[in-house]
């Protein structure tokens, strides 16, 4: 009898199991309810009048999941989702650079870092950055495009590339008012559709050309021109990296051919004008006003007279208020 009773409750539980093969009891979060299903296995469900219960801006492209509400923005690399603004921004702290995808055709992509003016090093706090044809610049047009941005690093994925090629990335307060920072310009050469450049910004502070003005130099007529003087290795266009660590003293600034008329000399750090230096210091930078009027100047380099080098030539020159840098290297 015992035999026929075990034997008994052990087909009842095999029909137990059979009838219920996933007895059990799921942990449905917030927002989900149990349900059975046909066979009689229990899954979570989001619990009904969800939409309406849970804030979330379907129209921003916002979904719910399993109750929350979770963005369908897909940041790129090195970005992150802003919640406030809804957009990707730039991931803070170390000078991180968004990457440049496959622009759209007829466009090309623009990156870079944003590095301080005086120390090169990756600037983490709010700026606006702006793409320019250099021409329309100096004639008072608007931007390519342009836009806010944080964290060390701007990306531009789709901007039409000017005729000339040319391209000048202008860094300057996000507020536009310019009175924390300076509009600095970096540019580059040779800029078309289909491909993708990266072009490191600089952010000059505002009491740097107040200290230049005490030196002697206002930037606010003329603007100025800066160029800074590396043994390192010359640059494809395509990648404009500031991460020059070799400065070269004994350069004298050319400017179409010539010695360039009123330029100064940086001495003992890019915040202080030399009185009396006639060539680059340990800095390896000058600065000099050149307004552009027709056609843009050549610039250049000549020395050092113990070490002969023949420097690459680029076209350059100045805005009222706006610093333009470029950064020479050996040819």
């Amino acid at each position: 009898m015992n035999r026929l009773g075990s034997a008994a409750a052990a087909v009842v539980l095999a029909a137990a199991g059979a009838l219920c093969p996933a007895c059990n009891t799921p942990s449905c979060g917030p927002g989900t309810k149990q349900v059975q299903q046909a066979n009689g296995s229990l899954r979570c469900l989001p619990a009904d009048g969800l939409p309406s219960s849970i804030d979330c801006d379907a129209e921003a492209g916002a979904v719910i999941v399993g109750g929350r509400c979770v963005s369908n923005v897909t940041c790129g690399p090195n970005t992150a989702l802003d919640p406030a603004s809804g957009q990707c921004l730039a991931t803070g702290g170390g000078g991180d650079v968004p990457a440049c995808s496959t622009p759209m055709p007829g466009r090309a992509c623009i990156n870079g870092a944003l590095l301080g003016f005086l120390d090169s090093m990756p600037f983490a706090g709010m700026v606006h950055v702006a793409i320019y044809d250099p021409l329309t610049l100096l004639s008072g047009g608007g931007p390519l495009d342009s836009g806010d941005f944080m964290g060390g690093g701007y990306l531009f994925p789709n901007v039409p590339a000017p005729g000339l090629g040319l391209v000048a990335v202008v860094v300057g307060d996000a507020d536009g008012k310019n009175t924390t920072y300076v509009n600095c310009a970096t540019g580059d050469q040779m800029v078309s559709n289909g491909n993708a450049y990266r072009i490191d910004g600089y952010v000059m502070p505002r009491a740097v050309a107040d200290g230049w003005n005490a030196d002697g130099f206002d930037i606010a007529a003329g603007g100025a021109y800066v160029a800074k003087f590396y043994s390192d290795a010359k640059e494809p266009a395509t990648s404009q990296i500031a991460n020059e660590k070799s400065p070269v003293a004994g350069v004298t600034v050319y400017q179409d051919g010539a010695p360039a008329a009123g330029v100064r000399y940086f001495d003992p750090a890019l915040a202080d004008i030399s009185a009396s230096a006639t060539a680059t210091t340990s800095v390896g930078a000058a600065i000099v006003a050149a307004p552009v009027s027709g056609s843009f100047p050549t610039f250049t380099g000549n020395g050092p007279t113990s070490m002969p080098i023949t420097w690459e030539a680029d076209p350059g020159g100045s805005a009222p208020g706006v610093v333009f840098v470029t950064r020479f290297h050996p040819n």
